[in-house]
């Protein structure tokens, strides 16, 4: 088999970037900074629940988790014990 007779250019270096023009990416610190603004800035434009709302909304939570902590209860009670009761016929 023949070899490929392409050439492979080498990498560009880190330190070329600032010999092109292009602007480097900002350090860690300024972009967690601008990170922080942004949250901030979305923080702002939240319309945020009122008390109200969130003691309705916890209630029905707590309703609902309750229906179905019974729920689960009844049929993990009704199926253990028919598979008693079957074990009891067959055994």
């Amino acid at each position: 088999m023949a070899k490929s007779a392409a050439v492979a250019t080498a990498p560009a270096k880190k330190g070329n970037a600032k010999n092109t023009g292009k602007n480097p990416q900002p350090g860690i610190g300024a972009r967690f900074v601008a990170y922080l603004k942004g949250v901030r800035t979305e923080l702002k434009r939240v319309i945020w629940p009122s008390r109200e709302e969130v003691v309705n909304s916890s209630i029905v939570v707590v309703v609902t988790l309750v229906f179905f902590a019974a729920f689960a209860f009844l049929v993990d009670f009704v199926a253990s014990n028919a598979i008693l009761g079957l074990r009891g016929i067959v055994g």
